[in-house]
């Protein structure tokens, strides 16, 4: 199983003059998509980061969360090893920070977004 976050384009609705040109967010294709194996998924938890509640949410309110959860883990990054299923053989604590900084990359990019995430 894996973690799939969708950076959606945000739903607003197109000033009348505007209607031909209007992109149906839920037609539109994602501004950004990250993937990563749940088997880490304990490594973020570890520092109080459920990705699950930012689902539905706008983007910019992964910001400060993953700022935190990033500094927390990368001051220490052997002391979240124990919360690696698998041995590391579907994940690490490095591949781990590469993703929640690609997140944390994506939700500044596009901070009014729609963040959704399915586990």
């Amino acid at each position: 199983m894996s973690y799939d976050v969708s950076f959606r384009r945000p739903t607003v609705e197109p000033h009348q003059d505007c209607r031909a040109h209007h992109v149906d967010p839920a037609t539109a294709p994602d501004l950004a998509w990250h993937n990563h194996t749940s088997n880490t998924a304990g490594v973020w938890r570890a520092v109080g980061l459920d990705l699950t509640l930012f689902d539905r949410r706008p983007a910019g309110a992964l910001i400060a969360p993953l700022d935190d959860a990033i500094t927390r883990i990368a001051a220490d990054p052997c002391a979240f090893d124990r919360h690696v299923r698998g041995g590391g053989s579907w994940g690490t604590v490095e591949s781990t920070l590469g993703f929640l900084r690609a997140l944390r990359a994506s939700a500044e990019e596009y901070p009014a977004s729609t963040v959704e995430v399915s586990s």
